[in-house]
């Protein structure tokens, strides 16, 4: 087996050290574990993937990591309560679509008002989140969830057909050349 030497700097000895002890003595199989997750990071960017980290459950409290690409993203607000919904498709590396939705209900707000808050807009409207309406942003509270389907079709049941249709399209993107 050939022999292949690293050099470490004095600053990085302590990582180097503490890799030795974690892999039970086995420093070169460490180096090279570490070596194929970042090979494999790296082939998967140039696919055009990237590392993709997911909120799941109430308020978010569970993350999910995958590597994929976005193929569609839209936010729709209800007019009466103000409620948000946010649906994110991915495409993940192994063809799956990745579906993320996160939820955002007033109600569950933790400060609610029963009385005039002296905000005009507010009491004359009776929604408790007009500021939801007039930002893209979602607060980080709420309910996540995330699905892994098989294909898009499998996508076509749980979101509006415009988004579905958005995220069929960006799976398939149709490049037509023009000889002009």
């Amino acid at each position: 087996m050939p022999n292949k030497t690293i050099y470490v700097s004095d600053d990085d000895i302590k990582v180097l050290e503490r890799a030795q002890q974690v892999s039970g003595g086995n420093l070169s199989g460490a180096v090279v574990e570490a070596l194929r997750a970042y090979v494999r990071a790296a082939d998967y960017r140039d696919a055009g993937y990237e590392e993709v980290v997911l909120r799941d459950g109430p308020d978010g409290v569970r993350r999910k990591r995958f590597f994929g690409r976005l193929l569609a993203e839209e936010t729709e607000f209800d007019e009466n309560t103000g409620n948000a919904t946010k649906l994110t498709a991915y495409e993940g590396r192994t063809g799956k679509v990745v579906l993320a939705v996160h939820y955002v209900d007033w109600v569950n707000y933790g400060v609610t008002r029963k009385q005039k808050t002296g905000n005009w807009l507010k009491d004359l409207t009776g929604i408790p989140s007009v500021r939801s309406l007039f930002t893209a942003e979602l607060p980080d509270w709420g309910d996540y969830s995330v699905e892994i389907l098989d294909d898009v079709e499998q996508l076509k049941p749980l979101v509006p057909e415009r988004f579905f249709e958005r995220t069929a399209a960006a799976l398939r993107p149709e490049i037509e050349d023009l000889d002009v």
